[in-house]
């Protein structure tokens, strides 16, 4: 069983319930779902591994959460969800921290999930290694 906290933040209670359920069918037991910014932001100091973040929500823009999740826990890896496939958005969301976007109801949907929250985890355990693992490891430059 895999103990790592995943929170998504998404307006649309059945299509965020899709996504929990699919996240838990991958082992995942500790799955939060929630349908505001303003929810999220009063559990943020629970500090999940990843959060997946509607770009669009009543009370807050996507991005404005995502930034402030970076700049509080930059450890925290985020994934952008969107209805749309403006290149702008998708960019937006990777320059401002996000690990990845994903458009919702794309075909490749499950399987996209999966290897996200897959790499998003592995990212979380090699910035947990010691700068010397790291460095050993060819994980980072020489230099740091």
């Amino acid at each position: 069983m895999k103990n790592h906290k995943v929170y998504i933040i998404e307006d649309n209670f059945f299509y965020g319930s899709i996504i929990k359920s699919r996240i838990e069918n991958l082992g995942y037991l500790d799955v939060e779902l929630f349908t505001t910014g303003e929810a999220f932001m009063e559990n943020i100091h629970d500090q999940p591994s990843v959060v997946f973040i509607d770009h669009v929500l009543p009370d807050y823009e996507g991005l404005t959460i995502l930034k402030e999740i970076k700049s509080t826990y930059p450890q925290i890896q985020c994934i952008m969800l969107s209805g749309q496939e403006e290149i702008k958005v998708a960019i937006d969301s990777l320059k401002f921290g996000a690990t990845d976007y994903l458009v919702k109801n794309a075909d490749d949907g499950a399987l996209r999930i999966n290897e996200v929250i897959r790499d998003c985890i592995k990212i979380n355990e090699l910035q947990s290694q010691p700068k010397k693992k790291r460095k050993r490891l060819g994980i980072l430059p020489s230099f740091l």
